[in-house]
């Protein structure tokens, strides 16, 4: 068990000690297309300890970021996406119109059974 717990730290030796921290910069820029940068970047060094896949994400949204970043209605990735969620006021209005459609394809129905246009079964006469 010894072994074990002295061969632990060496496993973790190149994520805590010769990764570099992100520049504010960097975090920005992964900011701008990931939700949690740091959390991004950390699974990246695990799966990519030479960080290429790290600075490639970074480089090929440097150029995106710099354009959008002073805009007035510039938002985060995370940002954007909470920005897209329904309120609670639209969910109840989603739900509302979806009982209204349903309640309305059942009379429909129920209304062509009445005339004998569909069968019971939902099969057309």
């Amino acid at each position: 068990m010894k072994k074990l717990l002295l061969v632990i730290p060496f496993l973790l030796l190149p994520f805590t000690v010769f990764a570099q921290p992100l520049t504010d910069e960097e975090r920005a820029i992964l900011a701008h297309v990931v939700i949690d940068p740091d959390a991004w970047a950390a699974h990246a060094l695990v799966t990519d300890p030479g960080g290429k896949a790290l600075a490639a994400k970074i480089a090929k949204y440097r150029d995106d970021y710099l354009t959008k970043k002073d805009l007035p209605e510039y938002k985060t990735r995370a940002e954007r996406d909470e920005a897209a969620k329904p309120t609670a006021g639209q969910i109840l209005a989603m739900e509302r119109e979806t009982l209204i459609a349903a309640e309305l394809r059942k009379q429909a129905i129920d209304k062509l059974i009445a005339d004998g246009t569909l069968t019971s079964s939902g099969e057309l006469k």
